[in-house]
């Protein structure tokens, strides 16, 4: 279908003026929002000696489901209580005076053989050594076998 438009922005303009909506202009409001709107009343039962069971226990019979863990999380945050802000700060790590950029290369003791791993420092590609011979030869295939 296709529109006038003229008539698409007579609607821009309309849907522009529009006022925001408030929580008290909504017909229905989330289970966040609604503990939200009550925390002041549910902070002061629990001063008043309410558990948090008891007050969810309350809050069913008035048609609102809702688990306890749940309604603490949302009071925390309605309050402006969160549990991130009560966490003990992590450490960043700093390099000690010793440490240098570039990782050094590693050598095996020579006594045994190590799985270890030589970690060769970032940089323009050095030449190998001579292979070193090792026990093993390769020989010419023969009509023996």
């Amino acid at each position: 279908m296709k529109y006038p438009i003229e008539q698409i922005n007579k609607t821009m303009e309309y849907l522009a003026a529009l006022p925001p909506l408030t929580v008290a202009d909504k017909e229905t409001v989330t289970a966040h929002e609604a503990i939200a709107l009550m925390s002041k009343v549910l902070v002061s039962l629990q001063a008043n000696g309410y558990s948090m069971e008891r007050m969810v226990k309350l809050l069913a019979e008035q048609g609102i489901e809702i688990t306890s863990s749940t309604l603490r999380c949302y009071l925390r945050r309605a309050t402006g209580e969160d549990t991130k802000a009560t966490r003990r700060p992590t450490r960043k790590r700093t390099k000690k005076a010793n440490e240098t950029s570039t990782p050094a290369v590693t050598e095996a003791a020579p006594k045994a053989r190590t799985n270890a791993k030589t970690i060769v420092p970032p940089g323009p590609i050095q030449p190998q050594e001579e292979a070193r011979s090792t026990a093993f030869t390769v020989r010419e295939d023969t009509d023996e076998i």
